[in-house]
C-alpha cells in the first residue's frame, strides 16, 4: 500500500471514531433534562392536601351542624352532638 493511501486511511478511521464520539451524548446530568424550561428551579413545589384531609365537610340544617358529608378539600370531625371543619392545605 502505498504512502498517501495509508495516510487518507488512518485519516478516514480517526474521522469516524470522532463522528462516533460527537454522536454518543452520554447521559444528562441529575435533574436535568432537555424537556425542562430554564425556568424550572424557580418553580415551588406542588402543593398536596395534608394527610388528615378526609374529604368530608359538616352537613346539616340550621345553625348547628351535626354530621360530616363527603366535600373534596375538607376535613371534618364527628364531635358529641355536632362537628367541626376546616379547609385543608
Amino acid at each position: 500500500m502505498s504512502r498517501p493511501t495509508r495516510y487518507a486511511l488512518r485519516g478516514v478511521i480517526v474521522a469516524a471514531v470522532l463522528a462516533l464520539a460527537a454522536a454518543y451524548p452520554g447521559e444528562p446530568a441529575p435533574g436535568r433534562s432537555p424537556y425542562l424550561s430554564s425556568l424550572s428551579p424557580l418553580a415551588g413545589r406542588p402543593a398536596y392536601a395534608a394527610n388528615t384531609c378526609n374529604g368530608h365537610a359538616c352537613i346539616g340544617g340550621g345553625h348547628r351542624h351535626t354530621n360530616c358529608g363527603p366535600l373534596a378539600g375538607w376535613s371534618c370531625n364527628n364531635l358529641p352532638h355536632s362537628c367541626s371543619d376546616q379547609m385543608c392545605v
